[in-house]
């Protein structure tokens, strides 16, 4: 056999890609059929999102695509959550903050207050930035626990 056809039969088998896929979904699959806002799985929400990025393109288009297929049926913290960050970097689907707001602030709504620190990142360094919007934001993400939104209001004063 030749070098080529060896790379071509390693190109056509995918198997890491397909292992890691599948190892996604599960790991999503367990993380939407959660009922309540947990602060031990922003970490493993964060670690998902990750592996999501490390993908190649089909896979991550894949996975966005189920989500938006699932996401009515499971936990709808989450499954936004998720679709807001993939939308706001831009990971399976072209950069949307537009977008990645609309699916945060389902999240947000629901009380994820990670959520609604990441609605006022996008109002504070993104194109269309608005600083009374994000001091909002902040400010309801410092309120409802969010460690990392807390003391911004002194840092990030509306001029």
């Amino acid at each position: 056999m030749s070098h080529v056809s060896k790379l071509i039969g390693r190109f056509e088998k995918k198997e890491d890609v397909t292992e890691n896929y599948s190892k996604i979904i599960s790991k999503l699959d367990d993380l939407f059929k959660s009922k309540e806002i947990d602060s031990n799985l922003n970490i493993e929400v964060n670690e998902i999102i990750e592996e999501i990025s490390e993908l190649d393109m089909v896979s991550r288009v894949k996975i966005y695509d189920w989500i938006i297929c699932y996401r009515t049926w499971y936990n709808k913290i989450y499954t936004n959550f998720i679709l807001g960050t993939m939308n706001m970097k831009g990971i399976g689907v072209k950069k949307n903050n537009t977008q990645a707001i609309y699916y945060f602030t389902v999240a947000a709504e629901n009380g994820y207050a990670h959520a609604m620190y990441n609605i006022g990142c996008i109002y504070a360094f993104g194109e269309d930035q608005n600083r009374s919007e994000a001091l909002k934001w902040f400010t309801k993400a410092a309120e409802g626990g969010f460690e990392p939104a807390k003391g911004l209001s002194e840092i990030f004063p509306v001029n």
